[in-house]
């Protein structure tokens, strides 16, 4: 599977997906996505990886503990 951010810099790629797929409700998912619940599934890093814009990628504390790029 591919996928990028949303203005097309940063790519990535994933051959699994490796647990179960939930759906967050935190405020930060709700604005981002303007909806009521964002879906997620979590990745092992040996099944992940850029293919571009590694350079433009940032990062940021969304909450406590929670690191979004």
């Amino acid at each position: 599977m591919k996928g990028s951010c949303a203005c097309g810099a940063v790519g990535y790629e994933i051959d699994s997906i490796d647990t179960p797929i939930s759906h967050c409700h935190c405020s930060t998912c709700r604005k981002t996505h303007a909806a009521a619940y964002v879906s997620t599934a979590g990745v092992l890093r040996e099944h992940f990886k850029w293919t571009q814009g590694l350079d433009a990628l940032r990062a940021f504390e969304s909450s406590p503990g929670k690191i979004r790029h």
